[in-house]
């Protein structure tokens, strides 16, 4: 039971701090066009092209979309985590730099969620920490369920693609959204009839 419980926390976390970074990097790519539930819905190019940052800008955004995506996804939420820490740590940093008011306590919040998600993985992690990594050039690399990882992708692609076509049919954006969430949600049950395992 404590188990199950464990697991059900961390996936609440992963999903909590997935769909902040996605809709946060979708309200910065469309100024809040995507949907009324978005956080931060400006444009950070904008915002940051007086300082010459404006390029950065967009790429946080995307970076926000790509690895809240990793998060929602379950199944490549370990690699989102591991990606997370360096982005909210480089915008915690330009908040405090620019004395955004209360934004670095948020980013301060999302990295205790962050290092959370990370303590929990660290069994798959721990090889990092390995001085000896001969053992580990031997393991093959085995994936059970190589269709689902297929369709956990499918569903990144989907939802990437209706961010990267917003400008041009909003309800092409809505469509593929919800066909990569589908996807995503499909997946997740597909996963655990076959492993009976939440993750």
């Amino acid at each position: 039971m404590k188990r199950i419980l464990l697991e059900l926390i961390i996936i609440g976390i992963r999903f909590l701090l997935g769909f902040i970074l996605f809709t946060s990097g979708v309200g910065k790519l469309t100024g809040g066009d995507f949907s009324p539930v978005v956080f931060f819905p400006m444009s950070l190019e904008e915002m940051l092209a007086p300082y010459g940052l404006g390029l950065w800008g967009v790429f946080v955004s995307w970076s926000e979309v790509a690895i809240g995506l990793l998060l929602l996804s379950q199944r490549f939420a370990t690699l989102g985590a591991v990606m997370c820490l360096p982005l909210i740590a480089n915008i915690f940093i330009v908040t405090v730099s620019l004395r955004w008011q209360g934004t670095p306590y948020i980013n301060g919040f999302l990295v205790t969620l962050n290092l959370i998600l990370l303590a929990a993985d660290y069994h798959k992690l721990k090889f990092l920490f390995f001085d000896d990594i001969e053992p580990l050039r031997t393991m093959p690399l085995r994936r059970s369920y190589t269709k689902i990882d297929l369709l956990w992708l499918m569903g990144i692609v989907l939802c990437l693609l209706s961010v990267a076509l917003h400008s041009s049919s909003c309800y092409l954006t809505f469509g593929l959204t919800t066909a990569g969430i589908v996807l995503f949600l499909g997946c997740a049950v597909w996963h655990y009839l076959k492993t009976k395992r939440i993750y």
